[in-house]
């Protein structure tokens, strides 16, 4: 009897226990937050419900964190990495986490001061926390501090750059220089810099110095890489760990391997929670592939209402009319996608249109005329890049195949000038100055040119 009482007494000071470790939990530990999930789509609302039900370890707030944030909840995402800062007070992932959250949500004071934690704590991108710092001080009108910081992150070319415009503010003006030539070794030409220098020839009274950088800065739209980029990426990438991206990212695949079955049903319940664009994009590849035709050309047609018409799409619109049988109407699509962009896309409309006219019209002029097109849009391209010698090459076709076409000797000249042949870029300006009086870009660039020492 004894034993029995015993016994009793033993299970039930273990029920006890196990009911006060479980109440002390649900009662006294913190539970994450709960976002308004309403606004989202089923998949990512039944993952962000799952993480935050299965959150225990350390580990797991600092995901649900890195989700909440990725998937736009903030403030969320704030409380969410103040308990991971709690509970692993010595990563130093947490902490620029913690502190690139913070930035987000205006609190710069705070998220300056998790940044310069994850630097101390060793974090191996600790000259990107600094940028962040020095950006944040600026956000707080207190230059001086983030010269400092900018000064510590230099090896990053964006900060040099924004180093570069503190002292162009303040008029010291040859470091400012010096620093940007710097950034342009590292980057190459971007659009910030010639801005800059321009900027910097303006102060100092160096007119033809100053409209010779916009003219390079006219032609740029590539931006200095930024640290901003690389967290943004990483949201991305989060983004595609759950929910709807990692249905669509699935949906793609599954495209991609030719399981039409499966894609089909797995990209028609991605569209039907979200339309978007890339999955929308392999539906249209993989009615083209099983030989859907009229649906592909239901989906593009569905696609131009809703977003209006890119050279992409109306390279494909055309690729399916041809399929069709609809000559004249695939020509349509795919001259109207050349008057729209210069990307491959809008070159590739030019090939299609080349070789529409060569082969089946057996109209060479017009062909050639539609070739001397798409290496204009080529040689544009090449001159935004800086790559001048494939830039010569296209403009060089262009000329030969139209050379009735001012934008083609412009874009010539363009490209001579960045190869450092100056006498021949003078010619070419002048050309299609013969062709076109009022052509803008190449008077500013004759202009500049009288004013450039030989």
């Amino acid at each position: 009897m004894r034993r029995e009482i015993s016994l009793t007494l033993v299970v039930i000071a273990i029920e006890c226990i196990v009911f006060g470790y479980l109440y002390y939990q649900k009662a006294f530990q913190p539970t994450p937050p709960q976002p308004n999930l309403a606004v989202v789509d089923s998949f990512t609302e039944e993952d962000l419900n799952f993480f935050r039900d299965t959150t225990k370890e350390p580990e797991d707030w600092h995901w649900l964190g890195q989700a909440y944030m990725a998937a736009g909840y903030y403030a969320e995402a704030k409380a969410t990495f103040a308990r991971a800062a709690e509970l692993m007070p010595l990563s130093p992932w947490v902490a620029f986490d913690n502190g690139f959250c913070l930035s987000r949500v205006g609190q710069v004071v705070e998220g300056n001061a998790e940044f310069q934690r994850a630097i101390d704590l060793g974090h191996p991108k600790a000259a990107d926390a600094m940028y962040f710092i020095g950006r944040n001080h600026l956000r707080n009108e207190d230059p001086e501090n983030a010269e400092i910081a900018f000064r510590k992150a230099v090896k990053i070319p964006l900060a040099k750059f924004e180093l570069a415009k503190i002292l162009y503010r303040r008029g010291e003006l040859d470091e400012a220089e010096t620093l940007l030539t710097e950034v342009v070794r590292a980057e190459k030409g971007t659009v910030q810099t010639f801005v800059l220098r321009s900027q910097i020839e303006l102060k100092r009274g160096d007119v033809p110095g100053a409209e010779k950088q916009s003219i390079e800065a006219d032609s740029k739209w590539v931006r200095i890489k930024s640290p901003f980029g690389e967290q943004r990426k990483r949201l991305m990438e989060n983004n595609s760990k759950f929910g709807f991206y990692l249905k669509a990212k699935e949906a793609m695949a599954k495209v991609a391997q030719h399981e039409n079955r499966v894609a089909r049903t797995k990209v028609k319940e991605v569209l039907e929670q979200e339309f978007d664009l890339m999955v929308h994009d392999s539906f249209i590849k993989l009615d083209i592939f099983v030989g859907r035709v009229k649906e592909a050309l239901e989906l593009i047609e569905e696609r131009i209402e809703r977003f209006g018409p890119s050279s992409s799409i109306l390279l494909t619109l055309g690729d399916v009319r041809k399929m069709r049988g609809d000559d004249e109407l695939a020509l349509e699509a795919w001259k109207q996608g050349i008057d729209i962009n210069s990307d491959k896309s809008a070159r590739d409309c030019c090939k299609r249109v080349a070789d529409f006219y060569g082969g089946q019209l057996a109209d060479k002029q017009k062909s050639l005329l539609y070739q001397a097109i798409g290496a204009e849009l080529y040689a544009k391209e090449g001159i935004l890049l800086e790559e001048f010698e494939l830039a010569n090459k296209q403009a060089s076709l262009a000329v030969k195949y139209n050379p009735d076409s001012a934008e083609a000797f412009y874009l010539l000249g363009r490209s001579e000038l960045g190869l450092g042949m100056t006498d021949a870029a003078a010619k070419s300006f002048s050309r299609c100055l013969e062709l076109e009086p009022t052509h803008g870009r190449s008077l500013l660039c004759l202009k500049t040119l009288k004013g450039t020492p030989k």
